[in-house]
């Protein structure tokens, strides 16, 4: 459609989707919701205060640098620097986190409140200034960004126009200041996410809102827990003892007694009746809601991409994740980072560093692998479209687009290598179907090798021999030096036949105890097995192993197979290759033989000519 006028009618400008949103003044609170009412929310959440500031971390932790000649860059750093802008825009990622909205005021003069001053001041003095003469008055440097500071959301308010076409300005509301008016100009407004056409931008803060309400009532739900729980933790109920007698003093000097810690877990006899009654106890019941707690931390690291592994230590046991998966959480978070980094990078260099210093900024990646894998990828698409290009199968068009070359670096070029001679004798990495030279390990090296495998050997044949059957109390004092004291080192543990069989490995030993099921104390089973890890009994070990070792005779099998039919087909191939070097040689004997005969006729010849030339030149003599 072809438009004539120069200025477009309201009805062909989208509108804003904000319903029930009226034209501001200086004084309407045009927030879609209670920011400050979030913020509190947030601020009592350290789940989701850990999370956001793991994000602001990740993606201003490797500094920026600047793109642009070195003349314009310097002023650049300096603006920076002078403005604090490291913690003015950690302020504003906060904001941009939390309430998906964040807004940096650009100090300075505009070119209008200039001109609209040399307007006053012409009807004051009655001078007239005209535009020409006004730009030579106005040093351009006068309108340039002097600071930077970031405003703090919660009090900002965005004004539209009556249409619901435009952003007219911002005007920040605190309570009990005067309302301060910002052009759009002033403000560079970052947005969290934008969609269904809002001028507010959203955050999933804000969707999580009962989320955060929850996990804050949680905690306020145990701490009063603690608070008020100050009662004893036992009551010993005597029936038939009055207070103060005899046996009430006694039981209360025992009770005394063994409050010590070195007098702990041991036994008391006691004559008389006693009921125990316990008043104070925390188990599993007083976790209820455990579970709910670490499936709402999941949501809100779920909200903002983060990976499981960041978040494992609230999540404890309850999440585990395999290592592939892992890595493609990390890469997905981090593609999360550079995304956020991506768009302030466009903010800020279209609406600050762009026009008024000449360069761009960019935000240092710490996340490397994604570029590696690039790298890879290239290099192998460099091979593949280097050999199309020598068989002249595409042009070299296709290489740019496939290697994503752009226009500003691409020269057009394609140089193409020297052709190698082949030799039927092999070249500098050795015969025909022989591997390279150099991927074979020197003497030295195999020797190494082969060393650190009988060292591992011996090593497990000594442990075998070394397997010590210990008793109880000497297998727990081997837990305390060996174990408790190890990262690395833990309890192996099953049971078969009834019993419950642990094992543990030293340096240089290896020590077993087993006892049944039903006498083992269930304070010391847990305090092992919470220092072990399950294992299978060793006839299922012998089972996995023999089947294990089938398996690996298949494999042997097969590549041996494999082995000998090339060998067979490379004997055959230098049988072919010695049949035809011998007819070759058969050839050129003929050959050399026909050029011997060819000599000695050739010699002949020269004799007869020698003695005709003899004839004639006696003949001559005697004729004269």
């Amino acid at each position: 459609m072809i438009i004539e006028t120069k200025e477009l009618s309201i009805k062909e400008i989208p509108r804003f989707n904000e319903i029930g949103f009226f034209p501001s003044d200086a004084w309407t609170n045009t927030q879609p919701f209670s920011y400050v009412a979030l913020i509190k929310l947030i601020t009592k959440t350290p789940e989701a205060i850990g999370i956001i500031s793991a994000i602001v971390t990740d993606i201003l932790s490797d500094g920026y640098t600047f793109e642009g000649p070195k003349s314009k860059v310097a002023p650049a750093e300096k603006f920076l620097s002078e403005n604090r802008f490291k913690t003015e825009f950690k302020s504003c990622l906060l904001d941009w986190l939390m309430m998906g909205n964040s807004a940096l005021w650009k100090g300075k003069i505009s070119k209008g409140q200039s001109k609209e001053f040399y307007e006053k001041l012409s009807n004051i003095e009655g001078i007239e200034i005209k535009e020409t003469e006004l730009k030579e008055i106005i040093d351009e440097e006068a309108n340039k960004t002097k600071s930077l500071k970031c405003a703090p959301w919660s009090t900002m308010n965005i004004e539209m126009n009556e249409q619901k076409t435009m952003v007219t300005g911002y005007h920040q509301i605190v309570a009990g200041e005067k309302t301060t008016q910002f052009t759009p100009d002033e403000i560079i407004h970052g947005k969290f996410m934008q969609f269904d056409g809002r001028v507010y931008g959203f955050s999933p803060m804000e969707a999580s809102i009962n989320v955060l309400t929850t996990l804050s009532l949680i905690k306020d739900v145990n701490g009063n827990f603690f608070q008020n729980g100050g009662v004893p933790d036992w009551m010993f109920i005597l029936a038939k003892e009055m207070a103060g007698s005899p046996q009430v003093k006694k039981l209360e000097q025992t009770l005394r007694k063994y409050k010590s810690s070195r007098l702990k877990h041991g036994n008391l006899v006691f004559t008389g009746e006693v009921n125990p009654v316990q008043m104070n106890k925390i188990g599993e019941k007083d976790m209820d809601f455990r579970m709910l707690s670490i499936y709402y931390t999941g949501i809100l690291a779920l909200a903002f991409n983060m990976p499981l592994a960041r978040v494992a230590a609230i999540l404890g046991m309850e999440a585990k994740q395999s290592a592939s998966g892992t890595d493609l959480s990390e890469a997905g978070y981090w593609r999360s980072i550079s995304a956020s980094q991506d768009y302030w990078e466009d903010l800020l260099n279209q609406q600050l560093f762009v026009p008024e210093f000449g360069v761009k900024i960019k935000f240092n990646r710490g996340y490397l692998n994604d570029q590696i894998k690039e790298a890879q990828r290239d290099v192998q698409m460099f091979q593949v479209i280097d050999q199309l290009i020598q068989r002249e199968a595409v042009t070299k068009e296709y290489a740019k687009l496939k290697l994503h070359i752009p226009d500003r670096f691409w020269t057009g070029k394609w140089k193409m290598p020297e052709p190698e001679i082949a030799s039927p004798f092999g070249g500098s990495s050795g015969s025909p179907g022989s591997p390279p030279k150099n991927s074979q390990k020197g003497t030295a090296g195999q020797a190494r090798v082969q060393q650190k495998k009988n060292e591992a050997t011996k090593a497990t044949e000594r442990k075998e021999i070394n397997n010590h059957e210990v008793n109880e109390v000497e297998f727990d004092n081997l837990v305390n030096d060996f174990v408790k004291k190890s990262e690395m080192r833990k309890i192996n543990w099953y049971i078969q036949d009834g019993k419950y069989n642990f094992s543990m490995d030293t340096p240089e030993s290896s020590y077993s105890y087993s006892i049944p099921v039903d006498e083992i104390s269930s304070v010391k089973r847990q305090e092992w097995i919470s220092h072990g890890r399950n294992i299978k009994p060793p006839l299922e070990k012998q089972k996995l192993k023999n089947e294990l070792d089938t398996i690996r005779e298949q494999k042997q099998k097969i590549v041996d197979s494999i082995v000998s039919s090339a060998t067979r087909e490379i004997d055959k191939n230098k049988e072919k290759s010695v049949e035809e070097i011998e007819k070759n040689k058969t050839k050129l004997k003929k050959v050399i033989d026909k050029v011997d005969k060819e000599k000695e006729s050739l010699s002949t010849v020269q004799k007869i000519r020698d003695k005709v030339k003899k004839e004639m030149v006696e003949n001559i003599q005697s004729a004269k």
